[in-house]
């Protein structure tokens, strides 16, 4: 059960009933709750109890400080870490006091105050900026049913697979709320495509913030968190003039950048997309707090059972690599990182299972980019005609947008990237999946196996190669994490 759960259960069934009294939520760039009737009602006893009980559930345990505390003897020690992330705040204690707390958390607060026996109105002081769009979509009966339960609430989240058409029914929600469009993104490729999709569904310019510009005149903007966390003036001018925000992969709420932009924000409506929403550091219900419960979910099984995306087949590889890992060791992880990585039988291995790609497209993810240039040498010399492309971070803007519309048009066989699959990579053609670098985040690993699903006209069936590195025990384990949270539910099993 999670902390302050049976304070929050007992609370809603306190008895208070019987003498009930008004309290006026403030509903702003945070829900303000204003302390004098509490105290005036409850008395300063039971306040103490009711500012626990939101203490509690508003309160969630610091990943960081378990990171710091694996470290701390080694050369990564850093400043002390606080033991919990408290989104429940006391402000103006001596002259208006009042507890503030994240908006997605409007329907739970109003449980528990009438719990406590009073009658909550709302001031609404949220943008409600109006504007028009027209749109060419055309949804399919999922989708359809997906939105419909979006335009039930004001606030929430829809959970959706990679190919589901998530940017879609975010433009048609955006269409049919009426309201002037902020759109959150964390990358400059997301933010490209939704340009392009507005261009596309919406027939319009949607204006961007990011990459060096701040355009914002448009009745559609997309930003990127990044810019927007740095300019507060701009971000003042868009909570007074933006009536919906969507924030795009939205399991990245928790980051701070994040709840710094949201939380500064005032939308009437406030929707935030995802394909993994759940997060391995325990930090989901940040975004719970922020932007609302799950109000869709859409199943990949679904999906692929009305034939919507593909089930990739699955062929796991088995290396011969071993390293001595030693867990006691701070340094143990990265070096065996980067003996495999150089591994000389290990990499002839991956480049001989590329070649058998040959006349398909396929995509090649590492965790180190001097790995994917040691693989793309080694392929090169094997396959001199292929046609290869490298993408990592450190690649310019213009080639990297040059690259992946090469690779979207057919001109690159062999795509090789880091992270670039893991959020926000739409290229339906794309056919095999090679996965070189172990990891246990089943999140990333449903992300990148979804870039291959995605249904498109010749396309050969795709398979998931997963190089599993059996004698080092710590890798066979993250082997089998990603096998049964992930493989076993979307990939065909019978084709290994």
């Amino acid at each position: 059960m999670k902390k302050g759960n049976q304070g929050f259960t007992n609370a809603l069934h306190s008895g208070h009933v019987l003498h009930h009294m008004r309290l006026c939520l403030i509903l702003d760039q945070k829900i303000r709750v204003p302390v004098p009737p509490l105290l005036e009602k409850l008395g300063p006893n039971e306040f103490q109890h009711f500012y626990e009980v939101l203490l509690a559930e508003l309160s969630v345990d610091n990943p960081a400080l378990l990171k710091q505390s694996l470290f701390q003897k080694g050369r990564f020690s850093k400043q002390r870490q606080p033991r919990e992330l408290i989104f429940c705040h006391l402000r103006k204690p001596k002259t208006n006091p009042y507890l503030e707390i994240p908006i997605g958390w409007l329907k739970e607060i109003v449980e528990l105050l009438r719990g406590y026996g009073f009658e909550v109105e709302v001031e609404n002081l949220l943008c409600k900026a109006e504007a028009d769009f027209s749109s060419s979509i055309q949804l399919m009966d999922y989708q359809d049913l997906a939105l419909n339960n979006l335009l039930k609430r004001h606030r929430g989240i829809l959970v959706a697979p990679c190919g589901a058409g998530k940017t879609v029914m975010s433009l048609e929600l955006i269409k049919r709320r009426n309201r002037r469009a902020l759109v959150l993104v964390h990358t400059l490729d997301l933010l490209e495509q939704w340009v392009l999709s507005a261009k596309t569904f919406l027939g319009m310019e949607a204006a961007t913030i990011g990459g060096g510009k701040k355009n914002i005149d448009s009745s559609l903007i997309v930003g990127t968190v990044q810019s927007l966390v740095r300019d507060r003036i701009l971000l003042s001018r868009l909570s007074e003039t933006c009536g919906i925000v969507v924030v795009d992969e939205c399991h990245h709420t928790p980051a701070s950048t994040f709840t710094k932009v949201v939380g500064l924000l005032k939308p009437e409506y406030l929707y935030g997309v995802s394909a993994t929403p759940e997060r391995e550091d325990g930090l989901s219900s940040i975004m719970h707090f922020f932007l609302g419960p799950i109000l869709h979910q859409i199943k990949t099984e679904s999906l692929q059972k009305t034939k919507q995306l593909l089930r990739p087949g699955f062929k796991p590889i088995e290396t011969s690599f071993f390293f001595a890992y030693d867990k006691e060791d701070n340094e143990s992880w990265h070096q065996m990182m980067e003996a495999l990585i150089r591994d000389p039988v290990r990499n002839e291995l991956i480049v001989r299972h590329l070649l058998l790609g040959i006349g398909k497209k396929n995509l090649i993810l590492s965790s180190r980019i001097e790995h994917l240039n040691l693989l793309v040498e080694l392929l090169k010399n094997k396959a001199p005609k292929a046609r290869i492309a490298l993408v990592t971070g450190q690649t310019a803007k213009k080639e990297r947008l040059d690259l992946l519309n090469q690779t979207r048009d057919g001109q690159i066989d062999f795509l090789f990237s880091t992270q670039l699959a893991d959020e926000g990579l739409d290229i339906r053609c794309l056919e095999n999946l090679f996965l070189v670098t172990p990891t246990r985040n089943s999140s990333r690993i449903q992300q990148r196996v979804g870039r291959i699903m995605r249904l498109f006209e010749g396309k050969n069936p795709p398979v998931v190669y997963d190089f599993v590195d059996t004698r080092t025990k710590v890798l066979l384990s993250q082997y089998r994490s990603r096998f049964h949270s992930v493989y076993q539910k979307i990939l065909d099993l019978k084709q290994q």
